[in-house]
């Protein structure tokens, strides 16, 4: 069969040897006859017996290649002298598949074992029930593929479904995954809604996700240098990897950009800046030095962060707002902005300006007192301009000692000559 196949085509042939699907084993022997033609190249040997396996590379040529068709028999058939691997896992982890056929063709077999081990609950449950259906439904639960099924194939059972989820869970791969989209800007902690006060709503499964990531973590040793820069932070939430295909500008000196968050493309970052897990900032937008971006705040386009600028997170409550920044907004030296402040776009927050949802706002300009009420955070209006303000205490003691209390104030709404100054900031990018 193989040879009047062969002799009718001029591609490569593999063989496949399956015998629990097929009911046929492709026997040693057989092979050694078939490594004869000239382009039958190799077999994809999944007949579950190591043995066999060994048979056959006695028998074959160096450069016939014998491959594993089962992810759990990967290590021992290239301890034999196999070659590779044509993988099911390798849909869900590719790079931890390649690592480990290349850790065995490089003879590093006890790093290649730790690797083996860490991840045979996965290839084994992806034969839980006829493959691909529990590679497919693996994968849908990683937002790799659509969970839509033709026939023959059909979905899982729901309790093999489960023990899926379970092993993608105590693997770490689905909150890899779920970390991985975070970096992309995929998943937010919050995004724009209309149909909101805020024109914001909260996800509070992407928080609940972060959280997790805090309480699955171990504490890990994640020094650059022992003895001079010692750090020690949970496993899930290491330092972010970053590349110049990124278009990130991170100029030398200390900052630090925590896994799982979004940095937009044309950001700028000038040491020490600190960008926390769960936040998302947007293109073109400058971090300066000292400032704080914290776990699940939300920065758009083109703002400027100003020198210890402190922008608060809010990760707890899951469904409480993060504090955001919308586009163009530009934050002055030592503001803070906490407990899920919404500023609106193109506001400019004078220095030393502290926004919180204890403190009201005083709009000088449309004579209104802005204040957070009941569930809903403190909104700083379009192109408000806030700066540091006070008004005295009008009774008790306070009055009778002339004393002040802080408060931010809307002193005017950007105009031409705002703009003008805002625009040297570009020059700093």
């Amino acid at each position: 069969h193989y040879r009047e196949i062969a002799s009718k085509v001029a591609l490569p042939i593999m063989v496949y040897s399956v015998p629990g699907r097929t009911g046929v084993n492709v026997e040693p022997a057989t092979v050694e006859r078939l490594a004869q033609i000239e382009n039958i190249i190799g077999i994809k040997e999944a007949s579950g017996n190591v043995a066999q396996m060994g048979q056959i590379l006695q028998r074959v040529p160096e450069d016939f290649l014998v491959l594993s068709g089962d992810d759990a028999l990967t290590l021992p058939l290239m301890a034999l002298g196999g070659k590779g691997i044509i993988s099911v896992a390798s849909n869900e982890i590719p790079g931890e598949m390649a690592r480990l056929a290349q850790l065995c063709l490089e003879g590093r077999f006890d790093t290649a074992l730790a690797l083996h081990r860490q991840w045979l609950p996965l290839m084994e449950i992806n034969f839980i029930e006829s493959s691909p259906m529990p590679v497919k439904a693996a994968m849908a639960l990683l937002r790799l593929v659509e969970p839509v099924w033709r026939l023959p194939l059909v979905p899982p059972k729901p309790e093999s479904v489960a023990r899926i989820r379970a092993v993608l869970e105590s693997s770490g791969l689905l909150f890899g995954r779920f970390k991985k989209e975070l970096n992309l800007g995929h998943v937010r902690a919050a995004e724009p809604d209309t149909s909101t006060r805020t024109g914001w709503r909260t996800n509070d499964w992407v928080k609940k996700g972060i959280l997790l990531g805090f309480r699955i973590g171990g504490i890990v040793d994640q020094s650059l240098d022992a003895s001079k820069m010692p750090f020690f932070d949970k496993s899930t939430y290491p330092v972010r990897r970053v590349t110049e295909k990124d278009g990130i500008r991170i100029v030398p000196g200390g900052s630090s950009i925590r896994d799982g968050c979004f940095v937009g493309r044309g950001v700028t970052c000038m040491p020490p800046m600190f960008i926390n897990a769960g936040a998302y900032v947007g293109e073109g937008t400058m971090v300066d030095s000292h400032a704080l971006v914290g776990s699940c705040a939300q920065i758009g386009r083109n703002c400027h962060l100003s020198a210890a600028a402190q922008i608060g997170g809010v990760l707890e409550p899951v469904n409480a707002l993060p504090v955001i920044i919308e586009d163009e907004v530009l934050i002055g030296g030592n503001c803070g902005v906490y407990e899920g402040t919404v500023v609106k776009r193109r506001a400019v927050l004078g220095s030393g300006t502290i926004l919180n949802r204890s403190t009201p706002v005083y709009d000088l300009v449309r004579e209104q007192i802005y204040s957070a009420a009941g569930g809903e955070p403190l909104v700083i209006p379009e192109e408000a301009v806030v700066v540091a303000g006070s008004r005295p205490i009008s009774n008790g003691a306070g009055k009778k000692w002339g004393l002040s209390l802080y408060t931010p104030v809307i002193v005017k709404y950007r105009d031409s000559g705002t703009d003008a100054k805002i625009q040297l900031e570009d020059l700093l990018r």
